[in-house]
């Protein structure tokens, strides 16, 4: 890699200007894609998703222009917290 100075290949500090501009477009690239929310075509298979995970599933179960929340339980089996446990819970939303 060459060694340049700041400001030396157009002695005005524009180098400097364009470094930054493209370090701060190749952020806003790579944050873009982890801002997005998968949508799945059928809903995650039991153990598939976190206790308290929101997973949004476009399956033909709401009504036109909505998504179905599906936000994970704990497993009976291995019991959560204080030995209770959460069943997996479905709301239809609107989508965005």
């Amino acid at each position: 890699m060459e060694n340049v100075s700041l400001g030396s290949a157009r002695g005005d500090g524009k180098m400097a200007n364009d470094r930054v501009a493209g370090i701060a477009v190749s952020l806003v690239l790579l944050a873009a894609p982890a801002a997005a929310q998968q949508i799945f075509s059928q809903e995650p298979a039991k153990g598939q998703i976190r206790a308290g995970q929101k997973v949004l599933v476009d399956n033909g179960r709401c009504p036109r222009g909505h998504l179905l929340e599906v936000t994970g339980g704990t497993n009976p089996g291995l019991r959560g917290r204080h030995g209770q446990s959460t069943e997996r819970s479905r709301r239809c939303i609107p989508r965005t």
